[in-house]
């Protein structure tokens, strides 16, 4: 799932939104999965090393990378009537996030979502060698692990038209460890390769929500840029180790996208319980009731100290 940027592989990403600003209210739910076809290219940074005579170079190794169908899927759960738990899932791992709606209107919303995001994969690799009689002898056993974290920001708009769209920020960094044992069986020596990488990611999506009952339909595209790719890499063989620092790639994604999304209402007995009375006469009303039945209150108690 995840790959080791120093090497020039295409990081996975999460780059949809297919969300509203608008709130889902108390106890409302909305849930969104997304398909279509991610494009991205990456340069990783530049690392010396020698031609073949002897001479020290400077290399940048560039990839690209097409998926189809990209899936992605987001999900958020109301506390408040502008509160809500979000978690987005994507090839990248798992981002949980609380969507906070800024304002209360009828026309349009923004709102704010704050989230982390892990992801973790594993894979093992081995050749397997065959002699004159057949017989197969593994060779160069060893297995790759990688851990994504990140951590951002994004700002959500949407209006009543069903137009929304929403900016991002997000740093990523990934920790990639391969260990491979090389050599014969009688002559094997460990290679442990450490990566780690810090990238930077801007994002920007735009798209269309058309509502048929709680069935909603959103055409998006989402682009995501990375300015700044950093990291080191050692290398570790017997009791040697070279450790090397780089910067200086980038990286870019594309995503048009198609969401389904269903939408359950809110509680209305929730939604009533936690919306504040702002409205001056609907406020001016409400102490009059109450001043009606603390006078109600009082009679009662003077009855019953008369008897």
């Amino acid at each position: 799932m995840l790959l080791a940027l120093l090497n020039g592989c295409v990081t996975q990403r999460s780059l949809s939104f297919s969300q509203l600003a608008a709130p889902v209210g108390s106890q409302g739910a909305d849930v969104a999965v997304t398909t279509g076809v991610m494009y991205s290219e990456q340069t990783a940074p530049p690392s010396p090393g020698t031609d073949n005579a002897g001479n020290p170079t400077m290399s940048q190794v560039h990839s690209s990378a097409v998926a189809a169908p990209w899936i992605e899927a987001n999900a958020q759960y109301g506390f408040t009537r502008q509160i809500a738990m979000n978690v987005h899932v994507s090839p990248a791992g798992i981002q949980p996030g609380l969507k906070w709606t800024l304002n209360r209107s009828l026309v349009a919303h923004i709102a704010v979502l704050p989230e982390i995001g892990v992801g973790y994969a594993q894979h093992n690799t081995s050749t397997f060698v065959s002699d004159q009689t057949g017989a197969q002898v593994e060779n160069n056993p060893g297995y790759v692990t990688d851990l994504l974290f990140q951590a951002g920001l994004k700002v959500l708009f949407s209006h009543r038209s069903g137009f929304y769209g929403g900016i991002g920020y997000d740093f990523l960094t990934t920790r990639s460890l391969s260990v491979q044992n090389t050599g014969t069986p009688n002559t094997t020596q460990q290679v442990r390769t450490l990566t780690i990488s810090y990238q930077h990611q801007l994002a920007v999506g735009v798209g269309f929500s058309a509502q048929l009952g709680m069935i909603s339909f959103r055409p998006e595209v989402a682009f995501a840029i990375v300015p700044a790719i950093s990291g080191s890499q050692n290398v570790a063989q017997g009791t040697g180790a070279t450790l090397v620092n780089a910067g200086g790639g980038f990286a870019w994604a594309i995503l048009p996208s198609f969401a389904f999304a269903l939408t359950t209402p809110a509680n209305e007995k929730a939604e009533l319980e936690d919306k504040p009375t702002t409205d001056p006469e609907e406020r001016e009303g409400k102490d009059e009731d109450d001043e009606d039945n603390n006078a109600r209150k009082r009679k009662r108690q003077q009855q019953q100290e008369d008897e």
